[in-house]
């Protein structure tokens, strides 16, 4: 075993994070646009039970154009974005333990997996918003421009919440990928470093400076994080904590399999 001292690994989430966010927004406003279309040519007032029927009508075209948005594309940069960001874990541990370490597997295609199900109910939330706000415009006497104020009130509410969420998901991979890629390349020890800001919880301002064992008990206690697991720095709700490593084996770790096997799943969406 040898020591060396090294920076903590960089900020890569934050381009990955970037694109992420900005094709999962532009994802919920082609859908929110081609409801709006499907709508124009049917903003008139309709009395009785053919307002149920027009809702139905339009409310199955917006959800068969979210299905049709949410194709293979979204997934695609999901998955891209998310091995980028485990290739940069990688070769920043691969320079400090000095041999080739693998970019990690599990907790990329966890991320894809829990951000493609959250697109999924995002998109129907979005198109359920909307019918029922169309509904109320037609069986209330508000002019057309009330309609539009409270569509966009839909978009507003679903993006916000869904951006929230992959906030979290985004540090959460961050973590995740970088303890992969220390495990894989035969980190021992590591030191708990946080950003020295007043946004950092209390709990992990006490972590700092703490060295810490991989393959043991995560630093953190259950009872002290967020998401009421054990963590290793990153892993907690919204963590901007690092790991500085402080030790490693000299042979490569042969146990990368086994590591990733064994990894938590990532937090359910909200």
């Amino acid at each position: 075993m040898r020591a060396r001292a090294t920076t903590s690994p960089p900020d890569f989430p934050s381009a990955v994070e970037a694109r992420v966010k900005f094709a999962s927004i532009g994802l919920l406003v082609q859908l929110h646009n081609e409801i709006l279309r499907a709508m124009a040519p049917h903003r008139v007032r309709i009395a009785g039970a053919a307002h149920g029927q027009l809702v139905a009508d339009i409310g199955a075209a917006g959800r068969d154009m979210g299905r049709y948005l949410r194709g293979q594309s979204y997934r695609a940069i999901l998955t891209r974005e998310a091995a980028r960001a485990a290739r940069q874990a990688a070769s920043f541990t691969s320079q400090v333990v000095g041999w080739r370490v693998p970019a990690p597997t599990a907790s990329p295609a966890a991320f894809v997996a829990a951000s493609w199900l959250k697109a999924e109910e995002e998109m129907d939330a979005l198109a359920e918003c909307m019918m029922g706000k169309l509904e109320e415009w037609l069986a209330g006497g508000a002019p057309p421009e009330a309609l539009d104020a409270s569509l966009q009130e839909c978009l507003d509410r679903t993006a916000s919440r869904w951006y929230a969420w992959l906030t979290l998901m985004l540090g959460w991979l961050a973590g995740r990928v970088i303890t992969e890629s220390y495990e894989a390349g035969g980190v021992i020890e590591a030191e708990w470093i946080d950003r020295g800001d007043e946004r950092v919880r209390p709990a992990h301002r006490a972590m700092h400076g703490t060295v810490f064992r991989y393959g043991e008990k995560p630093p953190l206690p259950a009872d002290k994080s967020s998401n009421g697991e054990a963590c290793y720095p990153g892993d907690d709700y919204n963590c901007r904590c690092t790991a500085r490593i402080v030790a490693f084996r000299e042979a490569r770790a042969q146990a990368y399999s086994a590591n990733t096997a064994t990894l938590a799943a990532p937090p359910l969406p909200l």
